[in-house]
């Protein structure tokens, strides 16, 4: 799936209904447009992403910090959404949409908001992901769009199970993106 029309057709095609192609075309379509927009931000929060994950260095502290008890304080990036890991040991602290610390260079990864896909293009997300999105929505919209609540449990049901593999499909390619690099390899002599 590249775009967010596709999770939209998806979840359209769960509950038995005809693509779009435009998500104004079909009421339901609008209704599931507008709540993946909820969805995706719980989503992305479920799990350290693979492919939401960015690195950033940075050596320009603000003027104002939160605190007097560090140091230093960087702002984050707008498209911040949480810290997956911050590199060379040091200590800190996450403070006001700021990263406190008292060396005046940090270094960290973090995974991106939602932010970063609020134009719809999803290419970045894995399949495994845009599968449980769209399952996920599904089964939130399900009895409000179609009354059945038959079909709403088996959608529940499809949506757990689709997370779970996104989450384990994730877990291996953090194994095969996460080999030895400048920041964190062992040397041996």
């Amino acid at each position: 799936m590249a775009v967010k029309l596709d999770v939209v057709n998806r979840v359209l095609h769960e509950f038995g209904r005809q693509s779009v192609s435009a998500y104004t075309d079909d009421p339901t379509a609008t209704l599931i447009w507008q709540r993946i927009d909820d969805f995706l931000p719980q989503l992305l929060q479920n799990e350290n992403w693979v492919w939401a994950r960015r690195y950033r260095v940075d050596s320009t502290p603000i003027t104002n910090p939160p605190t007097t008890d560090w140091q230093f304080a960087f702002q984050f990036p707008s498209d911040y959404g949480r810290m997956f890991r911050v590199l060379d040991g040091i200590e800190y602290l996450i403070m006001d949409n700021t990263l406190c610390a008292n060396s005046g260079q940090v270094r960290y990864y973090y995974n991106v908001n939602e932010s970063v896909f609020a134009n719809g293009d999803y290419r970045a997300m894995s399949n495994w992901f845009c599968d449980a999105l769209a399952l996920f929505v599904a089964a939130r919209t399900c009895l409000v769009t179609t009354n059945d609540a038959e079909l709403t449990l088996a959608l529940e049901k499809a949506a757990e199970k689709s997370m779970a593999k996104a989450i384990m499909f994730n877990g291996m390619e953090r194994q095969i993106f996460s080999a030895p690099n400048e920041y964190d390899r062992d040397i041996i002599i």
